[in-house]
């Protein structure tokens, strides 16, 4: 997987396209990200900078 720059969701690879790692965090139950047999296997979610209130 090539994510663009600007994408927040990384993964070292997927198991399928129907498993991409924005998937991950996307408020589905129906939707997973699943990573191809790999001992290794990461996801990484950038989740912005910090704010304060």
């Amino acid at each position: 997987m090539s994510p663009a720059p600007t994408d927040p969701y990384r993964s070292i690879g997927s198991e399928n396209a129907g498993a991409v790692p924005g998937v991950a965090a996307d408020g589905s139950a129906a939707t997973r990200w699943s990573s191809d047999v790999a001992d290794d296997a990461w996801t990484r979610i950038d989740l912005g900078s910090t704010t304060s209130k």
